[in-house]
């Protein structure tokens, strides 16, 4: 097998790193959540910046979040975002789809590649609909 150009690794590298973070997150989230459960206040340490405490964010929206904050990119390709996601493309869109997040209409380019994807805006969008909507029930 031919090794790896230093751009694969490059991008490879910021994959792991993405999901690294965002299992992490999804970690403390869970942590923080257990613990207003429990009628705890979580310790200063575990509280996740930006987040109330309460259900946290869907993982599926946290991690897409953090996939697109790790490139820094406004949209990402389907491909792109499932791979850092450790997932295929027809599972993101499935995931997605509840949220009512789903891929661009048209295709866009990056890096050389045309293809469709989605919007880091689209993601925001469902994220804030889901705090919106959790506070309304609470």
């Amino acid at each position: 097998m031919p090794p790896q150009s230093k751009a694969a690794a490059t991008a490879s590298d910021v994959h792991i790193q993405a999901l690294a973070k965002c299992l992490t997150t999804i970690g403390q989230a869970l942590i923080t959540y257990g613990q207003a459960l429990a009628g705890s206040p979580p310790a200063a340490d575990q509280t996740i910046p930006g987040d109330r405490v309460g259900p946290p964010l869907p993982g599926i929206l946290r991690c897409a979040l953090d996939a697109f904050a790790a490139v820094d990119d406004s949209r990402l390709h389907s491909a792109d975002l499932a791979a850092t996601l450790d997932m295929t493309p027809v599972e993101l869109a499935a995931a997605l789809r509840p949220y009512s997040v789903v891929p661009l209409p048209r295709p866009f380019e990056r890096g050389g590649t045309r293809a469709r994807g989605y919007s880091r805006q689209d993601v925001e969008n469902a994220a804030a609909a889901w705090r919106t909507r959790d506070q309304a029930t609470s």
